[in-house]
């Protein structure tokens, strides 16, 4: 049996015998009369100020922590409960949308996302819910409609790193499509350049072997698995996919069949799982019309 970290687990194992010490250890102070009670009174205060703030941001701090499942579970509950013009709404919406998509519940994080107002959202924030809704789409292998999402946008729409991400994109959907790989290259070097993620490694290689440089493409999906962020399940599988799809190319079933199920084993849920299934045969079909 496989055992799972869990950082949300970990910190509620950790949180009451860590405030019944800290409330001994306050007893002991005050009991040696090197706390006053106004010393207590101030520590409580602030401690309950740090609660308080660590509550009012606690979507981002689960976006950044990786605990996806406690995300989803509190903008769902929100949401429940929300009316559907209630302020900030699309907020919630967005991000849980992007909590889905993490889990590998694209379908949901696509409804999510589309149910957003996009008149409510401030103009800067447009081009971000574009850019997910392309790798949204991208997650369930529909490479053409990510392309025209991401459509109208350029640069100046952009902070860098988030540039990188959208040309990253841009390029991962021609590279589904097969189609302008030599402007995909080139957008994948730039947003690598930019930002030298393990992501945007695994679209150079999913470029790189569409362009059937099958030894570059293969250098740069290892180069991605080994640096892949545990937290990234959905990407980590989705490389090795490519990569199994890569060994296919080269008449090597049983390594390609291999990086199958290693996919299918890391995908982060059903609905992932049963995608690369249905479009790994989906790649075999094409290529055998190709051929004939």
């Amino acid at each position: 049996m496989k055992i799972q970290f869990s950082l949300g687990a970990l910190l509620r194992f950790l949180l009451l015998p860590g405030g019944v010490l800290c409330v001994v250890w306050i007893g002991n102070l005050i009991r040696n009369e090197h706390l006053s009670f106004l010393d207590v009174t101030i520590i409580a205060l602030s401690t309950l100020g740090v609660i308080g703030v660590a509550m009012l941001f606690r979507l981002p701090i689960f976006s950044f922590l990786g605990m996806y499942s406690s995300g989803l579970r509190l903008t769902s509950a929100t949401l429940a409960d929300m009316p559907e013009d209630a302020d900030g709404r699309d907020y919630i919406l967005y991000q849980h949308s992007f909590f889905s998509y993490q889990l590998g519940n694209f379908a949901e994080a696509l409804r999510a996302l589309e149910a957003i107002d996009i008149g409510n959202v401030p103009e800067a924030i447009c081009p971000l819910v574009g850019l997910n809704r392309a790798l949204i789409l991208e997650a369930l292998f529909r490479a053409r409609e990510a392309e025209e999402a991401l459509e109208g946008y350029d640069e100046s729409d952009f902070t860098n790193r988030m540039y990188a991400q959208w040309q990253a994109c841009l390029a991962n959907a021609k590279a589904g499509l097969g189609l302008d790989l030599e402007e995909a290259l080139s957008l994948v070097e730039s947003a690598f350049t930019k930002n030298p993620s393990a992501k945007i490694a695994t679209v150079m290689g999913h470029v790189l072997w569409r362009m059937e440089h099958h030894e570059a493409a293969f250098s740069w999906f290892s180069y991605a698995l080994k640096r892949m962020p545990r937290r990234e399940r959905h990407f980590k599988s989705y490389t090795l996919f490519l990569q199994g799809r890569l060994f296919r190319d080269l008449g090597d079933e049983n390594s390609a069949m291999q990086f199958f199920n290693r996919a299918l084993a890391s995908a982060p849920s059903p609905e992932c799982r049963e995608l690369y299934k249905k479009n790994w045969n989906v790649s075999r079909r094409r290529r055998s019309m190709a051929r004939g």
